[in-house]
C-alpha cells in the first residue's frame, strides 16, 4: 500500500512512551484496568505499525489494523501471568510474537476472521495512529517473512536491541540499559552489527531462491 492510496495510514506519528512498562505490567496483573488501558495506549502505535501489511489478503475490507491490535492485546492481557518480564525489549518481543501467531491463525481459520470482523464499535474509539514503520516502507510480503527468519537467527540480546531500535524507535541509552550493554555506543554497535547480519542472511536466502 503506497502513500497515495486513500486507504493508507497517515504519515508516521511519534512512538508513544513505552518506559515504565514493568510498573504497568505489575498493576495490570493486580487488576488495575487503568494500567491496562495505559499499557495498551503506549504500545498501540508500534503494534499497529507492525501489523500493517501483515494481515492476510482475506482480511482486507473485513477488519483493519486497529481491530487486529485490539484482538492481539486482549489475547496478551489474558495471558500476562505466564509472561516473564525482563525489560521493554522482552515485552515487545512477546507482543509481536503474539501478533504473528494471531495473524497466522487468522489466515488458517475463516471462522476467526468472521468473528474478528464483528468486533464491537468501541474498538475504534482510538484514532488511527499507525503510519507504516520505516522497516515496512522497504519490506513487504515475502521480504517481511525473510526478515523475520533472519532476525530469528540472532541471539536474544542483539535481537531485542535491534527490534527496540527499528520498531520502537528507542534511543541507544534506553536500549543499553534494557539489554545490559555497558554504554549507548555499545548498544549502537550491537544494533549495527545485527542489522548487517540480517541483511546478509536475507541476501543469502534470496540467492538460494533464484532459479
Amino acid at each position: 500500500m503506497t502513500s497515495s492510496d486513500p486507504g493508507a495510514p497517515p504519515p508516521n506519528p511519534p512512538i508513544p512512551d513505552v518506559l515504565n512498562t514493568a510498573d504497568l505490567l505489575s498493576r495490570v496483573r493486580s487488576g488495575d484496568e487503568g494500567a491496562r488501558d495505559e499499557l495498551f495506549r503506549r504500545y498501540r502505535v508500534p503494534l499497529e505499525r507492525f501489523l500493517h501489511g501483515r494481515l492476510p489478503p482475506a482480511a482486507r475490507g473485513v477488519l483493519d489494523t486497529q481491530d487486529a491490535t485490539q484482538e492481539v492485546c486482549i489475547k496478551v492481557f489474558r495471558s500476562l501471568e505466564r509472561f516473564d518480564h525482563r525489560g521493554i525489549g522482552s515485552f515487545w518481543a512477546y507482543l509481536r510474537q503474539a501478533a504473528m501467531n494471531w495473524v497466522r491463525d487468522l489466515a488458517k481459520t475463516p471462522g476467526k476472521l468472521r468473528r474478528a470482523g464483528s468486533l464491537p464499535e468501541e474498538t475504534h474509539a482510538q484514532p488511527a495512529g499507525s503510519g507504516r514503520s520505516p522497516l515496512a516502507e522497504v519490506l513487504t510480503g515475502e521480504d517481511l517473512a525473510a526478515f523475520e527468519a533472519a532476525v530469528g537467527k540472532l541471539d536474544e540480546k542483539p535481537r531485542l536491541a535491534l527490534l527496540m531500535r527499528l520498531e520502537l524507535d528507542l534511543d541507544y541509552k534506553v536500549i543499553a540499559a534494557d539489554c545490559g550493554y555497558p554504554s549507548p555506543d555499545a548498544a549502537r554497535m550491537a544494533v549495527t552489527r545485527s542489522l548487517e547480519r540480517v541483511a546478509a542472511e536475507m541476501s543469502r536466502d534470496g540467492e538460494r531462491e533464484e532459479p
